[in-house]
């Protein structure tokens, strides 16, 4: 046997399993909605190729922390008495002019169609948060968040031989005869290699367009201030692929302006195009903006802080903290880099913290004006030693902990940005989820779920906690059952019998790599290798045994069966290590 030293292997597949006959619908995107549709056709017996331009499942929502529900089991075990009103009330209020049709479904279904279809499944929830937005709690939350929200869900795919995927393939194009969806464009990224695939109905699920800055840009909403500086913080395929595959088959969009942005994002410091951002804060800093002054109440929601951000001079501020609070400061990653690690790295980066022995000294550092950061710190301070922010409320002597002054030098600043995240608009549906065209139609054979679709408008232009990951899976879900539904009223469909796949992996564990073969291989990033690349980087820099990920079940090569794809999904825990609390 050859040397084997710290590595591990998540790479789902090179190009997918065996096709033993034509799909009968594609779905585009292994996401929340993606999986959810194809759950959907697999179980009324439809054929199914899921299309994913990654190696692995989950998408944008490996990020997310749990989704909304209404009037759950749980929330009655807990004492909290919902309803589809009240739901309907809180969100209606919240919204700004949400999707009415879609919020009236979605807060009547959400307990069959979500709670108990995932609860059937194996999601765990293991509490339920308050949020904003809602009169009671609804934020149902997974342990590890959005990895145990999502792992299930590609599992329970698994379980259905007439589910098929493909990974490292994009969806370049659809194929359309006679005003209907005949087929999907593809492309594997490794190989180049292109092909038609034929099929009845495609799912579109490829989530947002907020990492295409471009994108971001142009559908910027008018009424809010551009930014002198915009970051991305969405997930690494949220290009809008989808959307442009769409638009080119004669889709309608949907509020396409409306988005759901970040505004505390500071550049990360690993990425060397200087567009990708990291959400970070410290809970003692104070925000000033370029004039050296406060501007808002930080504790504020988001509907409120954000405005209030964009409206500063170039849409930026900076945090300022001293000594005290030096380890108040956090960085959430977007993915599964080592958060205290990385926080270090961000106060370490003179570029990102700038410092100075006195406040004068910080602000020459900052470029902010020294008399006026000087009077804002000290104005602060002086509310503070009172016990309530009159100028801002962000305290008062009902706060349970009160901040502390800024006064231990070293004093330090770091600059915060907009970021780019979701958006809640985007290709049009009906309520059963199948896309429109200019006049309103549905264009034949063509579905969509997710955040594609811009969340089917239920935000409006207000986000609320659970209401983008909630309504990927029932949009999907929909779309599934409404593409099952027109593949079975096609004249040439067969449906197949929806087995459960149960046959056991064989083979023993052969290692083909050593460290130092590893170690050349990724020193040049190859296209259609990104998640193998960042995990591969991630356990040699951590020196992770490779007997925590590899082993008979496991082996050293891409997965291609379904036993060992289910057996790889149990190795993510060793990178996603999401915090447990919120």
């Amino acid at each position: 046997m050859r040397s084997i030293v710290p590595l591990v292997l998540l790479l789902f597949s090179v190009s997918g399993t065996a096709r033993a006959a034509a799909p009968d619908a594609v779905v585009v995107g292994a996401s929340l909605a993606g999986l959810s549709a194809s759950i959907d056709l697999a179980r009324r017996g439809a054929r199914v190729m899921v299309v994913d331009m990654n190696s692995v499942f989950g998408g944008h929502a490996i990020q997310t922390g749990g989704v909304a529900v209404v009037a759950s089991p749980m929330q009655e075990a807990l004492g909290f008495h919902d309803s589809p009103e009240l739901a309907y009330h809180d969100w209606s209020a919240w919204g700004q002019d949400p999707n009415e049709e879609w919020i009236r479904y979605y807060v009547s279904h959400s307990r069959v169609e979500i709670y108990d279809f995932l609860t059937a499944i194996g999601v765990t929830f293991d509490r339920i948060a308050p949020s904003h937005g809602n009169s009671i709690p609804r934020f149902h939350m997974t342990h590890r968040r959005g990895l145990n929200l999502v792992r299930p869900l590609f599992r329970e795919a698994l379980r259905y031989p007439n589910i098929t995927f493909v990974w490292n393939t994009e969806a370049k194009d659809l194929i359309m005869r006679n005003g209907k969806v005949a087929g999907v464009r593809v492309t594997n990224l490794r190989t180049q290699r292109s092909e038609d695939v034929a099929c009845n109905a495609v799912v579109l699920a490829t989530g947002g367009f907020q990492r295409n800055l471009e994108k971001a840009q142009k559908y910027w909403p008018p009424r809010d201030p551009r930014p002198s500086r915009l970051l991305t913080g969405s997930g690494k395929y949220s290009l809008g692929l989808g959307l442009d595959m769409a638009m080119r088959a004669g889709a309608a969009v949907y509020r396409i302006d409306r988005q759901y942005n970040i505004y505390t994002a500071i550049p990360d410091p690993r990425d060397p195009t200087g567009t990708l951002g990291l959400s970070a804060g410290n809970n003692q800093a104070i925000w000033v903006n370029l004039l050296g002054r406060r501007f808002v109440n930080p504790q504020g929601f988001d509907k409120d802080v954000y405005p209030a951000v964009l409206a500063q001079p170039g849409g930026t501020y900076w945090a300022v903290f001293d000594a005290r609070s030096k380890g108040d400061f956090k960085v959430g990653t977007a993915d599964w880099g080592d958060r205290p690690a990385v926080t270090a790295q961000v106060l370490e980066d003179a570029t990102l913290t700038k410092t100075g022995n006195t406040l004068a000294e910080l602000a020459v550092a900052t470029q902010l004006p020294a008399a006026a950061l000087e009077e804002t710190v000290r104005r602060y301070n002086q509310l503070v030693d009172a016990g309530d922010d009159a100028d801002f409320s962000s305290f008062s002597a009902a706060t349970k902990t009160r901040p502390r002054t800024i006064t231990a030098a070293p004093f330090y600043a770091v600059q915060f940005f907009p970021a780019a995240h979701k958006n809640m608009g985007g290709v049009a549906i009906n309520i059963h989820a199948q896309v429109l065209d200019q006049r309103q139609q549905p264009i034949p054979g063509l579905f969509a779920g997710g955040e594609i679709t811009g969340s089917a408008g239920i935000n409006g232009s207000a986000g609320l906690d659970g209401t983008f990951t909630g309504p990927s899976i029932l949009t999907g879900r929909v779309a599934g059952q409404s593409a099952a539904a027109y593949v079975k009223a096609t004249p040439e469909h067969k449906s197949v019998q929806a087995a459960i796949a149960t046959a056991p992996h064989e083979g023993g564990w052969i290692p083909t790599m050593n460290v130092e073969e590893l170690k050349a291989r990724l020193n040049t990033s190859l296209p259609g290798f990104w998640h193998f690349e960042q995990v591969h980087r991630s356990v040699v820099k951590r020196e992770t045994p490779c007997n925590e990920c590899h082993s008979a079940l496991v082996p050293q090569q891409p997965a291609t069966d379904a036993a060992t794809m289910r057996a790889l999904s149990d190795t993510c825990d060793v990178c996603h290590t999401a915090p447990i609390s919120r």
